[in-house]
């Protein structure tokens, strides 16, 4: 009940043993920055699969013991931040190395749930890495909640995100009357500038060497039955 959710869901492994063909596209949070699954199984092989995040860099690390002769296919499709614009993408193994330089200005596609993500096809013998370079795009963090057993809902709800133009549009819904700060990346990496919002909101210098601001809301009073509020902010880079 949890294994299969957070490998076909949040890592997006996807197996077809008879094909020998195998599907990556993690949609990871955006407060991690690797992750490192163990014993994948393809058949009678195992892949070992590393994930690394770095500022404007998806990296895929894949290893494969035992099984049969010959490759298996692969593809690396991780989800980017709403604007991205991917750079180079390339996959190697050993000498061997192929690279795709994207035109200056291509966005890569949405999939069906309207996530941006990249792709990239290779082959893996015995180890291979998939790379993906990119300049960066608009992200959101929420702040974790820890509530206590018996607490009401309280935490701020990231119920859509997307582009109006160079506009990047943000819904949310908080409680109430209630203040929330969260870290948000622009694609500059300096601070954006507010174009609309509801309730108050004002942005602060937040530091971290990833350039991060924090975005401090506070929700008009009101509410639904459960005390909550949409609230929707429209920034732009600078």
């Amino acid at each position: 009940m949890v294994l299969t959710p957070l490998v076909r869901g949040l890592l997006g492994i996807d197996v077809d043993a008879p094909a020998r063909h195998v599907d990556l596209a993690p949609h990871l949070p955006p407060e991690w920055d690797s992750v490192r699954v163990d014993n994948v199984i393809v058949g009678a092989e195992r892949l070992t699969v590393r994930i690394h995040r770095g500022r404007g860099l998806m990296e895929a690390t894949v290893e494969r013991t035992g099984g049969l002769p010959g490759p298996l296919e692969f593809i690396f499709a991780p989800a980017l931040p709403v604007g991205a614009v991917v750079e180079e993408q390339s996959w190697s193994e050993g000498a061997e190395q192929h690279r795709e330089r994207s035109a200056p200005g291509d966005a890569p596609p949405f999939d069906g749930a309207g996530d941006i993500h990249a792709s990239v096809q290779g082959r893996v013998v015995r180890e291979a890495v998939f790379r993906v370079k990119y300049r960066e795009g608009w992200t959101a963090i929420p702040p974790a909640a820890r509530p206590a057993i018996g607490d009401r809902s309280s935490a701020l709800r990231v119920i859509s995100e997307r582009l109006d133009g160079q506009t990047y549009v943000l819904t949310l819904e908080g409680r109430a009357g209630r203040s929330y700060a969260f870290p948000l990346r622009a694609p500059s990496g300096g601070m954006p500038v507010i174009e609309t919002r509801e309730g108050r909101a004002a942005l602060d210098p937040w530091p971290t060497p990833a350039a991060f601001a924090c975005s401090r809301l506070t929700f008009p009073a009101g509410g639904d039955a459960d005390g909550y509020l949409p609230l929707t902010l429209r920034l732009r880079s600078r």
